[in-house]
């Protein structure tokens, strides 16, 4: 087919392009149109295969998250189902195929007619999941939305800050598409549809994918760990996870006026802590000065270390071994209440945050963990954590139960169950 090979050159094109270059109306104007009518030819032309669902997480470059999770899920338990991994990533790609997993680069020949031939798509962040732009996947896809989590903040439709034009348009038509969003309790369904706008009836409480690992840790995950820490070991394992900041500015990690790398060592040292630092990818992309930052603090110490998306590129699988969560408004401190484990919170920016987003429930007086502005508050919340004394145990018990229906490793297979009745309507309307 002349198509899908037209339709491939012009991806790999789109990919080598400056995404500055395809914000600018006129020319994102002319692109969309050409990739639409190629689109339409595709749709009309290239059959479905009657079990083909495609997965893809993070914005096609990386493999992680529930889209993970539910992947490797489905190919272990449901042979039936012909499941395959797109992303825009050469190096991934090469990753997954020699540790024979199913995988096709969007850009390629064979990642577009499996876009056209798929029966379902599963995805985390955005249609950028599994096309380069989101105006390759076709209107008939029926979209499985498993959300990159659903934190505190208000996102998408339901900031304070309005959307961009490009972005709102491209929001409204990956709604209009989405069969099913999950979510971890009907609260967070309810706050969820604030931001998505999908529709109520289309959000099912199942808990995510990527949290049957915190209830059964795979003996490789476990294995792995080891591997990290060598022969050492420590007495407590702090993780320390912000959130993204939209690109308005770079996460600052202890943003205290008593900042002193002396004085955090020392209590590290005092408690026998292992502290890990988990920047957001974006930070590290877009802002060389939190890198410049991370690696004064882990050089001035053996006891701090990275764990990015290089060490780690699933946060759960560390989740299972982190003794007590640093955290702002991030929605890995949701998916750590399953532990039911200490957490400490260093929201230093929260007007900001309020006014440029704003929660989705009041974040102040259901804060789970003590909120900390100077150094000293920070030492002195740890060393009571390391003592034994949990003070905000009955609080983080009341929102865990508001934020989770489910404490089980059943996640998988909950979801999978809408991919097949996915699966199954599809086939009754061929």
């Amino acid at each position: 087919m002349i198509i899908p090979e037209i339709l491939s050159n012009v991806m790999s094109r789109l990919k080598e392009l400056n995404s500055t270059i395809i914000s600018i109306p006129f020319v994102n104007i002319i692109l969309r149109r050409i990739i639409l009518g190629l689109s339409y030819i595709l749709r009309r032309t290239v059959p479905k295969k009657k079990n083909l669902v495609i997965f893809g997480a993070m914005n096609g470059l990386w493999y992680g998250d529930n889209s993970r999770h539910l992947f490797e899920w489905m190919l272990k338990h449901s042979p039936s189902v012909e499941c395959l991994w797109l992303t825009h990533s050469t190096h991934l790609y090469r990753k997954l195929v020699s540790n024979h997993l199913p995988a096709a680069l969007t850009t390629s020949h064979s990642g577009l007619l499996a876009l056209y031939q798929a029966k379902a798509a599963v995805y985390t962040n955005s249609l950028y999941d599994i096309g380069i732009v989101p105006w390759i996947v076709p209107d008939d896809l029926p979209l499985l939305a498993l959300r990159h989590g659903r934190s505190v903040k208000r996102v998408r439709f339901a900031a304070k800050q309005n959307l961009s034009p490009i972005e709102f348009e491209e929001r409204r038509s990956e709604a209009h598409r989405i069969k099913f969003a999950i979510s971890t309790s009907p609260f967070i369904s309810r706050i969820q549809e604030t931001c998505l706008q999908i529709g109520s009836h289309k959000h099912v409480v199942t808990g995510y994918p990527r949290n049957d690992v915190l209830f059964d840790t795979p003996y490789e995950t476990k294995s792995n760990w080891s591997k990290f820490l060598g022969r050492k070991t420590y007495h407590t394992t702090i993780l320390y996870a912000p959130t993204w900041r939209h690109g308005r500015e770079p996460t600052h990690f202890f943003p205290f006026e008593d900042m002193n790398i002396y004085k955090l060592t020392q209590a590290l040292e005092d408690h026998n802590i292992l502290l890990l630092l988990r920047p957001h990818v974006n930070d590290l992309l877009k802002y060389p000065k939190v890198k410049e930052f991370i690696d004064i603090l882990c050089n001035a110490s053996e006891r701090i270390r990275l764990a990015t998306h290089r060490e780690f590129a699933d946060i759960n699988h560390i989740l299972p071994f982190i003794n007590v969560l640093i955290s702002d408004y991030s929605a890995v401190y949701h998916d750590f209440l399953l532990l039911n484990r200490p957490i400490i919170f260093i929201p230093y920016d929260i007007q900001d945050f309020e006014e440029k987003n704003g929660f989705l429930y009041d974040y102040h007086s259901m804060l789970p963990g003590p909120s900390v502005t100077t150094l000293s508050e920070f030492i002195e919340a740890l060393s009571m954590i390391c003592s034994g004394k949990d003070t905000y145990r009955t609080k983080r018990e009341h929102l865990r139960h508001i934020i989770h229906t489910y404490f089980d490793a059943g996640s998988s297979e909950r979801v999978s169950g809408l991919i097949m009745q996915m699966l199954y309507e599809n086939s009754q309307r061929q």
